[in-house]
């Protein structure tokens, strides 16, 4: 069975909101002598913060969800790791869910996954939402941002502006004239 904040305020000799105050560190409500025997049977507890039990009472999350079709690309990867990268920074943490290729039975298994639990926000990449999915998202009532994908007019997102690609690509290219056999694919696979 694992340490709780009474085992702690116990083994420190002092109550369970002195022990709630030290971690949250509130500094003004205890002296230094009772914040050292609060760690200290931490300590020797192995006590551990539940994060869960503690967004369950505060009703706030430290938490991003991200929601990925598929990490066959570089990209999708690239942008996993910026988005953790960054969030960690901001002492948020990841959890990342794969919701297949347009499957509309995982997507909201996903989907349900993430919206059970207290979460800040979903991150979509490269998803495409179907059927029931798109209305769960919609009634959940979490923020949420599409990335790489546009899903309606009405939703957020965060996309690059292909066509623009396209003809940056074809301009430098035609600006290169001497070289020859330039291959260009665009799309997908």
């Amino acid at each position: 069975m694992s340490v709780t904040i009474k085992d702690v305020a116990k083994n420190a000799n002092v109550s369970i909101a002195t022990v709630s105050r030290v971690l949250a560190g509130k500094k003004e409500a205890y002296s230094l002598a009772t914040e050292k025997r609060v760690h200290k049977a931490i300590q020797e507890l192995g006590y551990k913060k539940n994060k869960a039990a503690v967004e369950l009472v505060t009703m706030k999350s430290n938490v991003i969800a991200i929601l990925v079709s598929t990490p066959k690309t570089n990209f999708a990867m690239k942008i996993i790791e910026s988005i953790q990268k960054n969030a960690y920074k901001k002492d948020l943490s990841v959890i990342i869910l794969f919701v297949g290729d347009n499957d509309e039975e995982t997507q909201i298994k996903a989907l349900n996954t993430v919206i059970e639990r207290p979460v800040k926000g979903i991150l979509l990449i490269s998803v495409e939402l179907c059927g029931d999915a798109i209305n769960l998202l919609k009634n959940s009532g979490i923020s949420n941002v599409f990335v790489s994908t546009a899903m309606s007019k009405e939703s957020k997102f965060v996309s690059s502006d292909d066509f623009k690609i396209g003809y940056e690509a074809t301009k430098f290219f035609d600006s290169q004239r001497a070289q020859k056999n330039w291959f260009i694919k665009f799309g997908s696979g």
